[in-house]
């Protein structure tokens, strides 16, 4: 039987819930999966955006902020889960994310350019912006990413990608990592393809694009 799969976004105040209806809609338009707001906001109007608004309380979560967005983690309603930042626009389909994690339980993007060292070590940084899971190896990593952010905070890094990139390795995970036309990032790597996700809060490029990885974005 085919297993559910769509779209989480975790969000709270209007900026982050804005954003997120904004990239919802790009999701709808040209990846035609389900979508899913976690919030705090009770607010009856956001359903006509999603496929379904679930109310959580963030008061239970602890550390930065940002660790607020692991709670998809446990409470996604999909088998397969496809984390999105708000700060997203998805401009192609993302099938290769989702059978690939419907093989490997999860799959990621590296964060190009970045090493995060660790207790001496040079470990894989991931990008935490795009994340796809299923909801098995989700309860795994919502167990530890507590665990690893006090070990990265006691080393004075903070943050959720370098929580993330800690609990896979103190996990044994091995995540299928996809190209970076995933998780397309202004500044990073780019390419002579089309796009998947656009990563940033300017204006999607829907063009081909090359980078001098300065961040001088040239369209084709």
């Amino acid at each position: 039987m085919e297993k559910s799969a769509g779209v989480v976004y975790v969000a709270w105040g209007d900026q982050y819930i804005n954003e997120a209806i904004c990239s919802a809609k790009s999701v709808k338009q040209n990846a035609k999966l389900s979508t899913c707001l976690l919030t705090d906001k009770l607010d009856n109007s956001l359903n006509q955006y999603f496929d379904i608004v679930k109310f959580v309380n963030f008061g239970n979560i602890k550390y930065h902020q940002y660790m607020r967005k692991w709670i998809c983690l446990t409470e996604s309603p999909f088998e397969i889960s496809c984390y999105l930042d708000t700060d997203t626009f998805v401009i192609q389909d993302l099938s290769l994310g989702i059978e690939m994690t419907e093989r490997y339980g999860v799959s990621t993007i590296i964060a190009n350019g970045m090493t995060f060292h660790h207790k001496n070590k040079e470990y894989v940084h991931y990008n935490g912006g795009v994340l796809f899971f299923n909801s098995n190896i989700g309860k795994k990593i919502k167990d530890e990413i507590d665990n690893a952010y006090i070990q990265v905070t006691s080393e004075k890094h903070v943050g959720d990608e370098a929580a993330i990139s800690v609990a896979f390795v103190n996990l044994n995970l091995n995540p299928f990592v996809l190209p970076s036309i995933f998780n397309t990032v202004r500044g990073c790597i780019m390419h002579d393809r089309k796009i998947r996700i656009w990563h940033s809060r300017e204006k999607p490029i829907l063009t081909k694009i090359q980078s001098d990885q300065t961040g001088n974005d040239i369209a084709k």
